[in-house]
């Protein structure tokens, strides 16, 4: 594969505050998360992994689907609260799914039509 058509990692952060933001880390901006797609340029080839407060994916996910991101290309992390960690007690259960067992990251494609997934 040529050097220009390797595969990259792109990072992005996002804060509410600055002082959330240590100087040790990458760089980050204070922004919501949905104002950085803004800056990046997709492409039907990009994956996605989506970590950060549940309650923006949905958001977000609606975003990179319109710019043409398949449900397949992005993962979402979405742990819960664990007690037994071995899929025994069902707690961390997103519709059959078990989040110590099978995840804690999914797919969008696994989990549509899972309902309080996302």
């Amino acid at each position: 594969m040529s050097a220009s058509r390797r595969p990259y990692l792109l990072l992005l952060l996002s804060v509410d505050r600055l002082d959330e933001c240590p100087e040790a880390l990458p760089p980050c901006r204070v922004s919501l998360l949905p104002a950085l797609l803004d800056d990046i340029e997709l492409t039907p080839a990009t994956w996605v992994a989506l970590c950060g407060p549940p309650a923006v994916y949905p958001l977000l996910v609606e975003q990179l689907q319109q710019r043409g991101i398949d449900d397949a290309q992005i993962h979402l992390s979405l742990e819960r609260r664990m007690k037994c960690g071995v899929g025994l007690c069902g707690h961390c259960a997103v519709g059959c799914l078990l989040c110590c067992q099978d995840g804690p990251v999914f797919s969008c494609a696994v989990l549509k039509g899972i309902e309080g997934a996302l």
